[in-house]
């Protein structure tokens, strides 16, 4: 993506520095300063890749489960592809959600409506691991334990959220 709109080259710290060079950063991507806490740069780009390597993993995944059955890989990325590029429009409407804090609106797939059980089963009789599916399950299952079954999806959110968490961020 280097040297494409589409790249990003990621600035946080000096916004005197920032400025000075950042003739140099739009030449190999579009350059954005994200604050002036030196650290805050780095978990944009973390928060990126993990939801790269998830993305990611959910279609290996998903290979896995129809190359049991024979499917290629090639011919599932060329179903999965389209499909998952139309998901991600998505984005936009979960982030307003989030940022709302309501869970309410309507619109939105319930929890209840998002068990992913279905797909952890058909997983398991495949031969396939479940794991990335089963962590999103629990992620649902935490909420609807919660008594917030009937709220929309982005509602697992809350369940990634450090008063949540314990320490380092896990259960």
């Amino acid at each position: 993506m280097i040297g494409t709109a589409d790249a990003q080259v990621f600035y946080s710290g000096s916004r005197t520095v920032f400025d000075r060079h950042r003739e140099v950063f739009d030449t190999w991507a579009t350059s954005i300063f994200d604050g002036t806490d030196a650290g805050r740069a780095s978990l944009i780009d973390l928060a990126l890749l993990s939801g790269m390597y998830q993305m990611f993993a959910g279609f290996l995944h998903g290979a896995a489960m129809v190359g049991s059955e024979g499917m290629t890989a090639t011919d599932f990325a060329a179903r999965a592809t389209p499909f998952i590029s139309a998901m991600t429009g998505g984005f936009a409407g979960y982030a307003q959600v989030v940022d709302g804090g309501d869970y309410t609106v309507p619109g939105q797939q319930s929890l209840d409506f998002s068990d992913l059980s279905p797909i952890v089963r058909a997983s398991d009789e495949q031969g396939v691991n479940p794991a990335t599916v089963d962590a999103v399950q629990t992620l649902i299952t935490r909420q609807v334990a919660a008594g917030h079954g009937s709220e929309g999806f982005a509602r697992i959110y809350e369940s990634f959220r450090a008063s949540e968490t314990t320490v380092g961020g896990r259960r």
